[in-house]
């Protein structure tokens, strides 16, 4: 009999926890739209000699989203990807003045220029948060949580053209005080065919979350979260396919951490007894970020570039979930 007792016992409380625990999981289908940029930050003058601004326009990437929830615990995994895709132009600066080294020349004012299109090969997202419910009311509920990010975004230029002062027939000339010159838009477009540039990012981070659920009914919830990153790991790798009298040139850059932002509006329709559809726009900024720069050709080994490597980066998504629930 106490055998039984017990037993009975620790089926209810098992069945209380069961109550309180749910797992949901779910397809997802986001579109996608970043712009990335990359400089070449003098030092220790922080002047600005190049910038490659990446249009990482209209990707559509599918995943998965999960959720498990135990009383005020929440559990989030989101698993996302994109599809190799044609995305935008990238389109590359270069202030040359400033390696001629004649004080006659004005430095605020670029000197070369070309345009790329852009290939996709990946975007790529992991995010994991971890919250609990601080307030856990019927019409409202207030979250605090923290999260690890894993961003990688991959992308490449090919063909378009370059306008550059001093290529002859894209023969490097040189950078010499005689044949540096400001930008003219009228100067000669020198077709590139094939790959010129690929540049790849991954960002590691981890955040500080907030999120507010709004229940207004049986049927819709609305929510809105803001996050904070103070600290990320970033790995950035740029590679030219020419310049110059090289075969390539490789960068590889590793911005310090600073700080980055997020924020996110969803709305939320439940149907049926486990399902939902989740309609939600978020964005992402990172203002600016820069540290140590080190570079490689055909001709010399790796070693630490003599001027800073930096990034910025904003984007948004709208994504279309649907959720069901298992238990």
């Amino acid at each position: 009999m106490k055998r039984l007792v017990s037993v009975l016992i620790l089926l209810l409380c098992a069945a209380g926890v069961w109550a309180e625990t749910s797992f949901s999981i779910g397809p997802v289908l986001n579109w996608s739209w970043a712009d990335i940029r990359e400089y070449v930050i003098t030092y220790p003058s922080f002047e600005k000699l190049s910038e490659l601004d990446w249009d990482a326009h209209n990707v559509w990437q599918y995943g998965v989203k999960t959720e498990l929830t135990h009383n005020r615990f929440v559990f989030t995994g989101d698993i996302m990807m994109a599809a190799e895709t044609e995305s935008g132009l990238m389109q590359d600066y270069d202030w040359f003045y400033l390696l001629v080294n004649n004080p006659d020349h004005p430095t605020d004012m670029f000197t070369e220029f070309s345009e790329h299109e852009i290939t996709l090969y990946q975007k790529n997202l992991i995010n994991l948060t971890a919250g609990w419910k601080v307030v856990n009311r019927k019409n409202f509920a207030l979250t605090l949580g923290g999260s690890f990010q894993y961003l990688k975004t991959y992308l490449k230029g090919h063909d378009g053209y370059v306008q550059h002062s001093c290529y002859d027939d894209r023969n490097d000339v040189g950078y010499t005080n005689q044949n540096v010159s400001p930008y003219d838009p009228d100067r000669t477009k020198y077709p590139v065919s094939g790959p010129a540039i690929w540049y790849q990012q991954e960002i590691e981070s981890l955040w500080f979350d907030v999120r507010t659920d709004f229940i207004l009914s049986s049927v819709f919830t609305l929510s809105a979260e803001a996050g904070i990153s103070p600290w990320q790991i970033y790995d950035c790798d740029d590679y030219h396919y020419y310049m110059g009298s090289t075969q390539y040139v490789w960068y590889y850059d590793k911005p310090k951490s600073t700080l980055m932002y997020r924020g996110l509006l969803s709305v939320s329709w439940n149907f049926g007894k486990r399902s939902s559809l989740i309609l939600s726009g978020d964005v992402q900024y990172l203002p600016y970020a820069d540290g140590n720069s080190y570079k490689h050709t055909s001709a010399d080994s790796l070693y630490q570039y003599a001027q800073l490597g930096a990034t910025d980066y904003l984007g948004w998504d709208v994504s279309l979930s649907y959720r069901i629930r298992i238990f």
